[in-house]
């Protein structure tokens, strides 16, 4: 029973422990935390007043503060639901166009073929669509 109490003192000391070193650096990144917030809200406020113009373009691809920096690409995507095209399609009409004209969402499609005969079938495209960065500040600029 004692040895019970002396590990459950010993962890609720830990414990302890762990809380006032949580708290400390809770305190000590609370200024960064915080500026993280404004770049946050000044970020979101600029794109909000962004606009397209007519076609769906960008007046602008990019802003610029005084710390960060976002480029937006906007990227105009149509799609038709598989089954009903397929059905829509006099099978007559179904020859090699026709099949070009389909393709499948390789995360959905993976769970129905083994992984190596998937890896043979898939193809990587990769899309970016917003990129943010922070500039660095020498030095750093705590507030």
């Amino acid at each position: 029973m004692a040895k019970a109490k002396r590990v459950a003192k010993s962890q609720q000391e830990i414990l302890n422990s762990a809380l006032t070193e949580w708290a400390t650096l809770s305190q000590q990144i609370a200024p960064q935390v915080y500026r993280m917030k404004q770049l946050e809200a000044q970020i979101d406020e600029t794109i909000k007043a962004i606009s397209l113009d007519a076609e769906g373009q960008l007046h602008s691809n990019s802003i610029e503060t005084e710390t960060a920096k976002v480029a937006l690409m906007v990227a105009k995507v149509r799609t038709v639901d598989a089954k009903r095209f397929i059905t829509s399609v006099a099978e007559t009409n179904r020859n090699e166009a026709f099949w070009d004209c389909l393709w499948v969402g390789a995360a959905r499609a993976e769970k129905f073929l083994p992984a190596d005969v998937f890896s043979t079938l898939a193809e990587v495209n990769t899309e970016v669509r917003i990129k943010m960065w922070l500039k660095p500040t020498f030095p750093p600029t705590i507030t």
